[in-house]
């Protein structure tokens, strides 16, 4: 069975492409400051980076009541909706984000805000035709 055309909705997906690395603080006459044994003193970072939003139309489903125990191998706890794509139409996978209605929004350094995604993807589930995407809601504001 393949999904139907009219099923689907826009949508939007960012693929993780690294983590930030963190710098080594300086201080006012760029000199690297050093902690009491010695060490290098970093910036606590530990943003991930995502690409820019790629725009395709999905097949998104939430979650309704809580018949299936464990589909999946998961807890229907640990994932909100599910997308459902026909087996290799976009190359997402349990690093990337979906946005459904919120608009992507960008830090001052020009990189993707995470928590300006709705959904994050929890597990894939290949079959033969189809690839269904578990997604947790991501709690804006937090």
């Amino acid at each position: 069975m393949r999904t139907c055309r009219k099923n689907k909705q826009r949508l939007m997906y960012s693929l993780y492409e690294s983590a930030s690395v963190p710098e080594v603080v300086r201080d006012r006459d760029g000199n690297p400051m050093l902690d009491d044994d010695g060490n290098f003193v970093y910036e606590a970072s530990a943003d991930a980076i995502y690409g820019d939003p790629v725009s395709f139309f999905g097949n998104i489903a939430f979650r309704s009541g809580e018949a299936d125990g464990e589909p999946y191998g998961i807890s229907v706890g640990d994932y909100d909706s599910i997308l459902i794509m026909n087996i290799g139409e976009i190359p997402i996978n349990e690093t990337s984000l979906i946005f459904k209605e919120s608009t992507p929004e960008y830090d001052d350094d020009g990189r993707l805000l995470r928590d300006s995604a709705d959904f994050s993807v929890v597990k894939v589930q290949p079959s033969l035709n189809m690839v269904v995407y578990l997604l947790k809601r991501i709690v804006k504001n937090a």
